[in-house]
């Protein structure tokens, strides 16, 4: 799926892409693909990622930018 970032709180290190479908799914910096610096992603910035069911609902996993 595609998304872009909605929203990311860098500090805690989590984050909100709005899905190209209009979904807004919740990431952590954990599932972000090998090589993408968590710090250095800005809102906006386009992604691809599966989601899963999470503990609280949708998230998104194995997270790379386009």
């Amino acid at each position: 799926m595609k998304g872009r970032i909605k929203k990311l709180n860098k500090q805690k290190g989590y984050g909100f892409i709005r899905a190209d479908n209009g979904q807004e799914i919740f990431f952590h910096k954990a599932e972000l693909a090998a090589g993408i610096v968590f710090n250095a992603l800005e809102t906006g910035e386009e992604l691809m990622f599966f989601i899963e069911e999470g503990k609280k609902g949708k998230k998104a996993t194995t997270i790379i930018k386009t």
